[in-house]
């Protein structure tokens, strides 16, 4: 593994064991930004932005944005803004 996926990696399980879920998700999103040469900036606005390369980038932001919005809801105890997909209910 070369120096800077170890040092990407080591920063989320950093943020993990410390147990700062948004700095974690953060990284996570910063990470796919550098692998796929997109500008930084929150996943919601890159999907406004236009900030991707091809459908499977826009659709990985979609479903990220989507667990950043359930990880605030839990936080907040909220019930829970998007519904789960039929295919997901499907396979319990």
């Amino acid at each position: 593994m070369n120096s800077n996926k170890q040092r990407i990696l080591a920063a989320i399980l950093d943020d993990l064991y410390h147990g700062d879920m948004y700095d974690m998700m953060s990284s996570i999103l910063n990470h796919f930004q550098d692998c796929n040469g997109l500008e930084h900036m929150c996943a919601l606005e890159s999907q406004m932005d236009g900030n991707y390369n091809n459908e499977l980038q826009r659709k990985w932001l979609e479903n990220f944005s989507a667990i950043w919005e359930m990880a605030e809801d839990a936080e907040c105890g909220a019930t829970p803004t998007r519904p789960i997909s039929p295919k997901k209910e499907q396979r319990k």
